[in-house]
């Protein structure tokens, strides 16, 4: 017993016994064991992955095949009401001149559009192994492959390019269930890759855990990427399908029917275009001065014509219309006010007044008072289905508008509509350029006039604020819509006058039609209803300029003395002024006239400053 517990005797181990294993011999192995798992997760993972992408895959394809006839047809359906509102758009705003070549491109755009339709999907057929033991065997395959070749199993940057491809390529195989293929794949890979020696243990262990770390953070990547693919719609309709199944229905049948549904409202929206694109092709054709009218504020106006503008009474010229540089929030607001034209047109009439309101500092003549806006808003209103009160409407609009003070000085107090919500006033000048809101905005126009009766039509009417004549002159009047009538004229404006604040909205949007004149170097406007520029001719035009301004000023002119030009033409009596577009009418004097253009002119001025002196 003492020579086995001498120190200096090395103790020596029978035959067949192996030396335990130290503790980094220990490390070692199980961090080789955990790579070794990490890489089976991985190759599990990949192909539950690549089962679910083809799962959904050819559930989409199915969606497709199955409910492509009605997906097109509503597709088509759309593109033939965005056609329509094109020429609509192009109709009611592009200057006459502009047209032919606005149609030439909406005729390209069309063609180009027409030859980028979608083809219909290719009946594919997937091949899926019948027998249990085939499938299982295209899965074992598969996942051998993944767990030789997935990309995040490279060991340099080379490696990780060529298992990339390879990959991409095995994934095609798995899809369309090339069992044979794949096994060639799989034939010709070549045993894994062993762990090269190391020279130590620490630096195996050192090696083993960062490509440990490695894996489980590709496992993580893979993990985030299956949840994603989880949370999907296209998920979600899939899961939907499995439900309707076990309760006996069909995910097609119900999306077949909600498709056919909205082709159904759409083939309404359809003969609701037409039908407005008629009215704007009757107007187009009729009353061919509307396109005549500059769409630009100092265009229209010009500094004889615009008197008012160094006032500021005009705080939002028509060129503020076509503003495109809003926030999204005014872009979401234009879209729910563009919806209110259908559903709740009402508010947005009520929004619409408070615009009109905002246009100027000074109350708008009919929209101070609330009885004279109730009325307006109820006349409006007496056709929707149902009608909506304006104490109701102020109730459901109460975020957007406010019936109230509207400007208060130490002076004077205004009452009015105004607009609440900084993303609505910001909102306008693009929602005024949608087709339905101007519409509104038109009827909106149609009754901010005085309600007076006409002799002629026999029955009260909203009469049209307008210059009858400016220019050297501002004879204002007040006319019936429907016949034209002056029911009443003055020169100076009586208070608040409409005129001067809303004249460029009304040129704008077609309610008022201005015909231009020019005598000598002075420019004139007349400006009729769209009733008169309908009929009104050339014989007529100058029978009002005879009345308005020579007479009126006692120049000494007989109508014999008065010719009207385009150009070097001289224009027949009977041409419809609405002929002639935005070419300008030349007014000239013959010889045997008492004063030449330029006389005339001087006279007429000189009479102005004396009829404003004496006042």
């Amino acid at each position: 017993m003492s020579d086995l517990m001498d120190p200096e005797i090395t103790p020596t181990l029978s035959p067949g016994l192996v030396p335990a294993p130290t503790a980094p011999q220990q490390e070692r192995e199980r961090l080789r064991a955990a790579v070794e798992a990490a890489r089976d997760r991985i190759a599990d993972e990949d192909l539950a992955l690549a089962t679910l992408r083809n799962q959904l895959t050819d559930f989409e394809t199915a969606l497709e095949l199955n409910l492509w006839h009605e997906q097109n047809a509503l597709r088509r359906t759309a593109e033939v009401i965005r056609e329509l509102e094109r020429w609509i758009d192009v109709l009611s705003r592009a200057p006459r001149a502009q047209v032919p070549a606005a149609a030439k491109r909406l005729r390209r755009r069309r063609a180009i559009e027409l030859t980028q339709a979608p083809e219909p999907p290719a009946t594919v057929l997937i091949p899926t192994p019948n027998e249990r033991t085939a499938a299982e065997l295209l899965k074992s395959t598969y996942r051998t492959l993944a767990r030789r070749y997935h990309p995040d199993l490279a060991r340099n940057d080379v490696e990780q390019l060529r298992f990339s491809a390879l990959m991409a390529h095995i994934n095609e195989l798995y899809a369309v269930g090339d069992l044979e293929r794949l096994a060639q794949v799989a034939q010709s890979a070549g045993p894994e890759p062993t762990m090269p020696g190391f020279a130590d243990e620490a630096a195996a262990i050192q090696t083993l855990r960062t490509r440990l770390a490695t894996l489980e953070q590709a496992l993580k990547s893979l993990e985030e990427e299956r949840q994603g693919i989880l949370a999907s719609e296209t998920h979600a309709l899939f899961l939907r399908q499995r439900e309707l199944a076990q309760q006996g229905q069909n995910l097609v049948v119900e999306l077949k029917a909600e498709l056919v549904e909205q082709f159904t409202r759409a083939l309404t929206d359809v003969r609701a275009a037409t039908q407005l694109l008629e009215t704007h092709v009757q107007k187009y054709n009729h009353h061919r001065a509307l396109a005549s009218v500059a769409s630009d504020a100092s265009q229209m106006l010009g500094p004889a014509f615009d008197p008012h503008r160094k006032n500021h009474l005009v705080q939002l010229s028509l060129h503020a219309l076509k503003v495109r540089n809003v926030s999204a929030a005014a872009r979401a607001e234009a879209e729910q006010l563009e919806a209110l034209a259908a559903a709740q047109p009402a508010l947005l009439r009520l929004v619409l007044f408070a615009y009109i309101c905002e246009l100027s500092t000074l109350p708008i003549p009919g929209l101070e008072r609330f009885a004279e806006l109730e009325e307006r808003f109820h006349d409006l209103g007496k056709n929707d289905n149902p009608p909506l009160t304006l104490t109701r409407a102020l109730i459901e609009a109460d975020k957007r508008v406010a019936f109230g003070v509207r400007h208060a000085t130490e002076k004077m107090a205004f009452s009015g509509l105004k607009l609440l919500m900084a993303s609505t006033r910001e909102a306008m000048p693009l929602c005024l350029e949608r087709l339905a809101v101007r519409t509104e905005l038109r009827r909106l126009l149609s009754v901010l006039g005085e309600k007076i009766p006409c002799p002629t039509c026999a029955r009260d009417v909203y009469v049209v604020p307008l210059f009858r004549l400016r220019g050297l002159d501002h004879l204002r009047a007040l006319v019936c819509p429907d016949c034209g009538a002056a029911l009443r004229r003055y020169w100076m404006p009586k208070g608040k006058d409409i005129q001067a604040i809303l004249n460029p909205v009304y040129l704008e949007l077609g309610t008022v039609i201005e015909t231009e004149l020019r005598l000598a170097r002075t420019t004139l406007g007349m400006q009729w209803t769209t009733a008169e520029a309908e009929q009104v001719t050339l014989k007529e035009l100058k029978r009002r300029l005879m009345t308005d301004l020579f007479e009126r000023h006692d120049l000494g002119l007989a109508a014999a003395h008065v010719s009207l030009y385009a150009g070097r033409r001289e224009l027949p009596p009977a041409m419809p002024v609405a002929e002639l577009g935005n070419t300008p009418i030349s007014i000239r004097l013959t010889h045997g006239a008492p004063l030449s253009t330029h006389e005339a002119v001087e006279r007429l001025r000189q009479r102005i400053r004396a009829r404003f002196s004496r006042a």
